[in-house]
């Protein structure tokens, strides 16, 4: 009597475990392109005495605020450079008028991209956006950044530092 109530009980468990797992639910995470504009009104970089990170090609447009000289520094791919001493921003332009406004024009001089009576402190890369194969768009692809994987990418536009 035992062994059947034993039986019973684990398969009363089997039954009970395989039921959860087929009730078990899928979850997508979408992404907005172009982001909702409050998601992205203000940037803010967290304070660090250091970067947290080595500057190398891979890190190329990172940026860290540090918090003992209180200056911006960004990673040109080899190197931190300091970007501003006091204000700086990231400027975002567009690489043609089909796909929005500024459109990155190249001013000259210490201006370059950035908008009148800004200095252009450096350039963090070309942005965009990633696809999937069957032409779905998935996420927007950051400055000096890549697609990776499977997925396919075109840019939009570029992102420069801007400072007075």
């Amino acid at each position: 009597m035992l062994k059947s109530l034993k039986a019973f009980l684990a398969f009363v468990f089997l039954f009970a475990a395989s039921t959860v797992a087929a009730l078990a639910e899928d979850i997508t995470i979408t992404t907005y392109y172009p982001s909702p504009y409050g998601s992205y009104n203000e940037l803010q970089l967290y304070p660090h005495s250091s970067p947290t990170v080595s500057c190398n090609s891979s890190k190329r447009g990172t940026m860290y605020y540090d918090s003992d000289d209180n200056n911006m520094y960004v990673c040109n791919g080899t190197s931190w450079l300091v970007l501003s001493k006091g204000s700086a921003f990231t400027y975002y332009c567009f690489s043609s008028s089909s796909y929005g406004s500024p459109v990155c024009t190249n001013y000259g001089g210490s201006r370059g991209y950035c908008p009148s009576g800004y200095t252009q402190q450096g350039s963090l890369g070309a942005w965009g956006r990633c696809y999937d194969s069957s032409g779905n768009y998935a996420y927007m692809r950051p400055p000096g950044g890549s697609c990776g994987g499977s997925y396919s990418g075109s840019t939009v536009g570029n992102a420069y530092v801007c400072s007075q």
